[in-house]
């Protein structure tokens, strides 16, 4: 449910999100991907000493608030990163989810930190998500459902001390998309994300993180974001990365082991990737409250999928 905005730097949000929550979740392509095998194969041991020193300085460039420079920093590292890999990486050495009925197919890197029970939920997860998400149906109902311009609307300044500033929120708000322009409009939005040749499949990768108060989060227009392409080979492939609470994957929480109901959150955490915005609800309860007269898209989107995913 929590959109990460990329306007501040990704060690940044640890405050935000819990100390070790970006460890297995930062802007750049995971260190849990190419600092194992297979994906570790692709990179020279002294390119992986490299990555891993330029982390260390935006860590503490970031920890004495020198953001800009931190900022600079995972630019570069993430341009460093992506020139080594491609989709193709992807789809010779993942696990793959396949839709027999469409005849799409998707990588699944799934973090091996996640519970092993946990596992084999999330690749049927994976499954019904890409089953699902271009469902004609489901993207029609959510674009009826959904208001125009759900509220409430972020406050647009602050003032700290005797300086009056524009909050990064609403900023946020300024650049994101409330709604597709039309339900054939996101059908192809969503299938381009989803389509692609054999040799270069489209790519989900999933890490983990804790958080009590949501299932999930997604840096906000990651997919469209040019740095973070894989550009090992042309043209440049985008990829959908999200992150799920482990936290909600117990037997204590609610549907914890229900695939439909994971494959909502991986729809929802999608679209922030996309770009798609709702106000920031302070907890699931405000959400409930709010979207029975403002319902965003992003929201309607996670009810259809589920409905869809849970039909027999």
């Amino acid at each position: 449910m929590r959109y990460i905005s990329l306007m501040v730097t990704a060690l940044t949000l640890a405050s935000l999100t819990g100390a070790n929550a970006e460890d297995r979740y930062p802007i750049w392509l995971p260190q849990w991907i190419w600092q194992n095998e297979p994906y570790s194969d692709l990179l020279r041991a002294e390119q992986i000493d490299d990555f891993k020193l330029r982390i260390a300085e935006i860590e503490k460039l970031d920890t004495a608030r020198r953001t800009a420079e931190a900022d600079e920093k995972t630019l570069q590292l993430n341009r460093a990163l992506a020139q080594y890999f491609s989709l193709r990486d992807f789809s010779r050495l993942a696990p793959n989810v396949e839709d027999p009925a469409s005849g799409r197919a998707m990588s699944l890197i799934l973090d091996p930190a996640f519970p092993e029970h946990m596992k084999p939920v999330l690749e049927k997860a994976g499954h019904l998500f890409l089953k699902t998400a271009l469902n004609r149906e489901v993207i029609e109902n959510a674009f009826r459902r959904a208001a125009d311009n759900p509220l409430p609307t972020p406050s647009r300044t602050v003032t700290d001390g005797t300086v009056t500033g524009v909050t990064n929120g609403y900023r946020l708000y300024l650049k994101s998309r409330l709604k597709p322009v039309s339900a054939e409009a996101f059908y192809d939005e969503m299938k381009h994300a989803l389509t692609g040749p054999a040799d270069r499949r489209p790519a989900l990768v999933i890490s983990s993180y804790s958080d009590q108060t949501w299932w999930g989060g997604g840096y906000h227009d990651f997919y469209y974001r040019p740095d973070t392409q894989l550009n090992r080979l042309s043209p440049p492939g985008s990829f959908l990365y999200i992150r799920l609470s482990t936290d909600k994957m117990s037997s204590g929480s609610d549907s914890f082991d229900n695939p439909s109901f994971w494959a909502s959150k991986i729809a929802h955490e999608a679209l922030h990737n996309l770009g798609y915005w709702h106000p920031p609800y302070k907890d699931a309860r405000e959400r409930d409250e709010q979207v029975k007269t403002s319902l965003p898209f992003i929201v309607a989107y996670e009810q259809e999928i589920l409905r869809a995913a849970s039909a027999p």
